[in-house]
This record gives C-alpha cells, sequence and structure tokens, in this order.
C-alpha cells in the first residue's frame, strides 16, 4: 500500500491485487509447486507463521526474485 512508485495494485498476472497471499498461492505469472509439496499445506496462516513456512517461502520468493531490493542476493 502507498509504495512509492507503484500507483496500481494490481498483479501483473491482471489476477487480482498483488498481495503476498496472492503472490505466494495464486499467481499464474509463478511455479509454486516445489514450494508447496515441501510445505505439505497450502494454507497461508500456516505457511506464515510457521518457521518451516516462512523459511520455505523466503528461500522462494528470494529465488524467484519478486523483491527487487534483493536482487543481489542472487547476483542479479
Amino acid at each position: 500500500m502507498k509504495v512509492p512508485g507503484y500507483d496500481n495494485p494490481i498483479c501483473d498476472c491482471g489476477g487480482g491485487i498483488q498481495t503476498a497471499k496472492h503472490v505466494i498461492l495464486f499467481c499464474p505469472l509463478y511455479d509454486r509447486d516445489e514450494l508447496l509439496e515441501e510445505l505439505g499445506t497450502q494454507d497461508y496462516r500456516v505457511i506464515t507463521s510457521t518457521p518451516k513456512g516462512l523459511k520455505a517461502v523466503t528461500k522462494w520468493i528470494l529465488n524467484k526474485g519478486l523483491l527487487e531490493q534483493f536482487k543481489l542476493y542472487r547476483g542479479g
């Protein structure tokens, strides 16, 4: 919300507002099969409130390059 330089909250996929939940569970732009298989759940609360879930989703976000400010992490 109100992120400088981003006036439109709609995801690039056109499927809704680009929230963390949308990106992690629903956005068709990203393959999440391996992530969800590793976690064994699609329960957003479990994914975002357990150490295992947070570690896995953080690694997934970094590896996908979803946050511009962390692009250096991947060497890009």
